[in-house]
């Protein structure tokens, strides 16, 4: 469920290898990668806890509600770079 919400608003999985336990995301913005990441357990990703949905809200510049707006999908990928834009994050 997360790593859909994050494709469909622009996060592009970058690393995906036998070497890490997690899977690597980037925002991308206008086809350009963008400082903005988070990453994923590979061995959690249907259980993410409290305390690491906090920190994917973090990575993604997001409040808690807000990325779970982002994550069930009632944010659009347009709102999030809004958001993204305005607080200084990315420039488009």
């Amino acid at each position: 469920m997360i790593r859909t919400a994050l494709e469909q608003k622009g996060f592009r999985l970058l690393v995906k290898s036998g070497r890490t336990e997690h899977d690597y995301y980037a925002f991308f913005a206008e086809e350009k990668k963008t400082s903005v990441w988070t990453k994923i357990s590979r061995g959690s990703s249907h259980d993410v806890r409290d305390r690491l949905f906090s920190i994917m809200a973090r990575e993604c510049k997001l409040s808690t509600g807000q990325f779970l707006s982002f994550v069930d999908c009632s944010m659009a990928e347009d709102q999030y770079k809004r958001i993204l834009v305005d607080a200084g994050h990315v420039s488009l």
